[in-house]
């Protein structure tokens, strides 16, 4: 080989490295720039997939009513901030004034003229009491608990006698919440009334009865948001349970036999105050 053919040969062989790899240092990183289209494809498609994500998130958090209500473009509107949701409890306590109206009629097997025995009738006897409950609300506007309430007693003394009574009561109700914090409810529970006599008339001795009876009740009262998940609560209470029947021995001078009082239907009318905490 010639020279001239050999310095030939060696330059193309060192030409032809020289071509291939600056050839590939040529090549983009992005292959999309050799694509008419390609970038904006690409960016089209991340949008998509942004859109995507977003939509995801906004769709698990549309139903938190909470605090807000997210809507799928990712707008937030605020809610009601003393509104009430579902599965929210609440403990409530009131004080109250009740005033009872019913009738004790009177039966003795006592034949002799000195005692008439016939009935007292009492109308709207005040006693005093309280209550607590605790709650649950179903909806934001339906709610229902489960109230334990206690009353003073009513007493009725005579320079021969003595009749006392107090009701004691646990009750279900269920309220509905109207705008503007009026509601509505009603209640079905048990009362236990319990009734004592005794004094002079009966040797000094007393006789205590209770009996359970059913108590119905209807509502009516407003209530006020004035803190944070709690609340001032007004209400009025039309209900009613029955009396109880008990006897008792007497002795009068030198006659004797058994009284028998027995009370009828009481009607109660009840105002309370309390407060209300939603947890």
């Amino acid at each position: 080989m010639s020279l001239k053919k050999l310095c030939l040969f060696i330059m193309g062989a060192g030409f032809a490295p020289a071509v291939a790899f600056g050839s590939m240092a040529y090549v983009p990183t992005h292959p999309c720039s050799y694509y008419p289209g390609c970038v904006q494809a690409t960016q089209k498609q991340q949008a998509q997939n942004q859109q995507q994500m977003d939509y995801s998130r906004n769709y698990s958090r549309k139903y938190d009513f909470s605090k807000r209500t997210t809507s799928f473009d990712g707008q937030q509107r605020q809610s009601v901030s003393n509104s009430n949701t579902s599965k929210d409890m609440y403990v409530a306590a009131n004080i109250m004034a009740s005033f009872w109206s019913w009738t004790n009629e009177y039966k003795s097997d006592y034949t002799g003229d000195m005692l008439v025995f016939s009935k007292d009738e009492y109308s709207f006897e005040n006693v005093f009491g309280g209550s607590v409950a605790l709650g649950m609300y179903f909806t934001p506007k339906i709610r229902g608990d489960v109230e334990l309430g206690i009353t003073t007693e009513f007493s009725d003394k005579e320079d021969l006698a003595k009749y006392t009574m107090s009701a004691p009561y646990l009750s279900a109700n269920v309220y509905y919440d109207f705008e503007h914090g009026f509601y509505v409810g009603g209640g079905l529970g048990l009362a236990r009334p319990t009734t004592t006599i005794g004094g002079a008339l009966f040797a000094g001795n007393t006789v205590e009865k209770s009996s359970i009876t059913p108590k119905f009740s209807a509502m009516v009262g407003y209530s006020t948001n004035v803190a944070d998940d709690i609340y001032v609560d007004l209400r009025y209470r039309l209900s009613g349970f029955n009396g109880t029947k008990m006897s008792q021995y007497f002795v009068y001078e030198t006659e004797q036999g058994n009284l028998q009082v027995e009370g009828s239907f009481i009607m109660e009318n009840t105002v309370s105050a309390g407060i209300r905490y939603k947890f």
